[in-house]
């Protein structure tokens, strides 16, 4: 199963779906994890970080 952590797109919004630590958890559940770049940088969890955790970095949402 795939899990998709899209960039939040309201004006000042800073949270993001799931931090790194979360995306290793659910690799070891055995889901796939693709995570939208820069999804994180306004809680400071930079793309980096998330591919070190196991997930895959998409360009955008689509």
């Amino acid at each position: 199963m795939l899990i998709g952590i899209p960039k939040e797109i309201m004006y000042k919004e800073n949270r993001v779906a799931a931090l790194p630590e979360t995306i290793e958890k659910f690799i070891k559940l055995g889901f796939n994890v693709l995570v939208e770049t820069k999804a994180g940088a306004g809680a400071f969890a930079y793309d980096d970080k998330y591919r070190e955790a196991g997930a895959q970095i998409a360009a955008d949402a689509a």
